[in-house]
């Protein structure tokens, strides 16, 4: 990958790289809301998601799991009158 010193650019560019490989892996669901999670995880090593393919699996895991739990954590909503 190329050296690029903008932060919102280096973001970009990792998740346009990435996208492609959570695509395949876990298709078109939810696959935008992945790589935005990932992106925005201070924890998440840039680097790493771009060569280590069980790191990308483990953090995009989580992410998805994530969403699972999501909406069931979420109160249901009252009607209003």
């Amino acid at each position: 990958m190329r050296q690029i010193t903008d932060p919102q650019a280096r973001k970009q560019e990792v998740g346009n790289l990435i996208y492609q490989s959570i695509l395949q892996a876990y298709g078109e669901t939810n696959c935008g809301k992945i790589t935005g999670m990932l992106l925005d995880e201070n924890v998440v090593n840039f680097e790493l998601l771009l060569t280590d393919q069980k790191y990308l699996n483990e953090y995009v895991g989580q992410a998805k799991s994530m969403l699972e739990i999501a909406p069931q954590a979420q109160p249901q909503s009252q009607t209003q009158n």
